[in-house]
């Protein structure tokens, strides 16, 4: 129990602290990204007004005071060009722009004529197309390699830092997981505690009760009173030792006595008295299991998991009704289920809540004509999760509760 809580802890700790800690780098490189192209635009923009021709007069009046526009401007390297109408191009300037040969140029010219954009990247380059003049065509091109270094670096550093954090985190909140959880703990140990001593408490009572009606009923044995009160103790007696097994069930941390057990024969042998009392109760009960069906486990456990099964399935099912009980291999686990039809259509909300403890799907069931108090369920999910497998129920589309367990294979 401890295991999986902390489990528990530590994914719901890191799954809020992994979001914010990428929601938080996201934000800061959509906003660095966003400011690079806003920076590129203005560059863009002042390039294509002023034809590709920018003079240190016009350039220290779009920049102003600000400083950063003006070493921005000085630093961009560009150059100008224009596509004619029989396809040549022309270069018209490229002074700005050194690093890229005549040939690059005009390559870069066709590619963004073909490509049917007024504005775009290609490569490292962003181009912007500039009112034509006559039938030609004027394209301004930008060297943005240094904004798109920067923000990639920005992107694959803070990637880096965010991976590095999250497992920082993962690292300290395992260490201190177990400190977290102790309060949870403590009070699970008290609440198992209470339910031990108070079973232990009841049974001395329960036992006296019992040999008293015993007595008086040697006395009067047709008196409705002792043998309803001799009905009710036997009831109280069968649900403190449920609550005192799974709360011993309950205790994950405890180990189980693996042993090597042939599912089909246990099913086989646990099932045929509750064919008896199904065909007394003019209900059908039919039994299908697999040949081969080795698993690990605890003999005893899985028995009355079996039991709890037949018993529930029996129990609830209408007058009339057909009970089935299968056991068969699915890839690697071993499955257990029941398939009978319910005295009443159950929610999917009461399907999630059938293996709750004192649970009762039917709110109206008069436990006096229903033995039970609704934690025979909870004693196989209980058993099959210490055993490495899962129980999950639900109704299928001809309104028949299917309640499936499985655990694995012994191959």
């Amino acid at each position: 129990m401890m295991h999986k809580l902390r489990i528990k802890f530590i994914r719901i700790a890191m799954a809020a602290l992994a979001a914010a800690v990428i929601l938080v780098t996201t934000a800061i490189n959509v906003m660095n990204w966003v400011n690079v192209r806003a920076e590129i635009s203005e560059t863009m923009s002042f390039l294509s007004e002023s034809d590709g021709m920018v003079s240190p007069e016009r350039a220290r009046e779009w920049a102003g005071r600000d400083k950063h526009r003006k070493n921005v401007l000085t630093q961009s390297a560009y150059f100008y060009g224009r596509i004619e109408a029989d396809g040549s191009y022309q270069i018209i300037n490229q002074g700005r722009m050194d690093s890229v040969s005549r040939e690059e140029a005009g390559s870069l010219l066709a590619r963004a004529a073909e490509s049917g954009r007024e504005s775009g990247f290609l490569d490292d380059y962003c181009y912007q197309r500039v009112a034509s003049r006559g039938r030609s065509d004027e394209w301004i091109f930008l060297d943005c390699e240094s904004y798109l270094t920067a923000a990639r670096r920005l992107a694959l550093f803070s990637a880096i830092v965010c991976a590095a954090g999250i497992l920082l985190a993962l690292l300290v909140v395992s260490l201190l997981s177990r400190k977290a959880i102790q309060p949870f703990l403590r009070n699970e140990q008290k609440q198992k505690r209470f339910i031990t001593d108070a079973s232990h408490e009841l049974k001395a009572p329960l036992a006296v009760i019992s040999a008293n009606m015993d007595v008086l009923a040697l006395k009067d044995p047709d008196n409705p009173w002792i043998n309803g009160t001799r009905s009710q103790v036997a009831s109280m007696r069968g649900l403190v030792e449920d609550m005192v097994y799974l709360s011993r069930a309950d205790e994950a941390d405890k180990p189980v006595e693996m042993k090597p057990v042939n599912l089909k024969e246990l099913v086989k042998e646990t099932e045929e008295p509750y064919q008896a009392m199904a065909e007394f109760q003019n209900k059908v009960f039919h039994c299908e299991t697999e040949e081969n069906l080795p698993v690990q486990g605890e003999e005893a456990a899985l028995r009355r998991v079996v039991s709890i099964l037949c018993d529930n399935a029996v129990k609830y099912t209408p007058e009339g009704g057909t009970i089935r009980l299968k056991a068969y291999a699915e890839g690697k686990n071993a499955v257990v289920e029941t398939e009978n039809p319910p005295a009443q259509a159950l929610t999917e909300e009461d399907c999630a809540r059938l293996f709750d403890r004192f649970y009762r799907a039917d709110k109206a069931r008069d436990r006096e004509k229903q033995s039970g108090y609704g934690i025979g369920l909870s004693i196989a999910q209980a058993v099959i999760a210490r055993h490495g497998g899962t129980a999950a129920a639900r109704m299928t589309p001809d309104n028949t509760l299917r309640i499936r367990l499985s655990i694995p294979l012994d191959r």
